[in-house]
């Protein structure tokens, strides 16, 4: 229901026989927006996610962020995936060919269990988060536990204290109005003006 492209990530999972592949290169919103949490649990839970290669905006020729990925249709039962991330800079944009694939020097590659993307809150498939990480969304204190958070500093009556800006920028613009003016009579006439000799002071 949030966007017509998940329903489609959904369905396209479950035509497969059981065991049999689905690939698919679409938007990375499912992968971290928190309407698309659902989706994220029904796929870590049912489907098997083999390989996920997460690209950045610009390239396949698209002004966004995509992920090109294989599910299995299956339960992981322990077995890992394969995660990359490729940044612009490391594709040739021209020829549309990346310089190394897949990239593992950029702290974005890794080989993991998707059963931690269950430990962490909205169920994000944040597949470069450290173990150490990871255990502080598991063994970790929220601030909910010491006190409750509140607002930063505010005025409590913005309109009684808040004084908006009423600057005019009629005058400056009359006063460089009037100066061109003055300069385009005084080099008609064959004289020149100098800063100091303006009518009306820079400001």
């Amino acid at each position: 229901k949030t966007d017509l492209y998940s329903v489609f990530i959904e369905h396209l999972s479950k035509l497969p026989c059981p065991n049999g592949f689905t690939a698919m290169v679409t938007m990375e919103s499912w992968m971290f927006l928190q309407s698309f949490e659902e989706l994220r649990k029904y796929l870590i839970k049912n489907k098997y996610i083999l390989s996920l290669s997460h690209f950045d905006w610009q390239i396949m020729r698209i002004a966004f962020g995509t992920v090109a990925f294989i599910l299995q249709n299956r339960q992981h039962n322990s077995d890992k995936g394969v995660y990359s991330y490729l940044s612009r800079y490391d594709v040739d944009l021209k020829n549309e060919i990346p310089y190394v694939f897949p990239k593992t020097d950029n702290g974005r590659y890794s080989i993991a269990n998707q059963d931690k993307y269950l430990k962490i809150p909205g169920l994000t498939i944040a597949y470069w988060i450290t173990d150490t990480l990871l255990n502080s969304f598991v063994n970790g204190r929220t601030l909910k536990l010491d006190g409750d958070t509140r607002q930063g500093m505010a005025t409590s009556d913005n309109d009684r204290f808040l004084r908006p800006s009423r600057v005019s920028f009629y005058r400056r613009r009359s006063c460089r109005t009037r100066r061109l003016r003055d300069r385009q009579r005084q080099l008609r006439s064959g004289l020149r003006l100098s800063r100091a000799g303006c009518r009306c002071p820079l400001l």
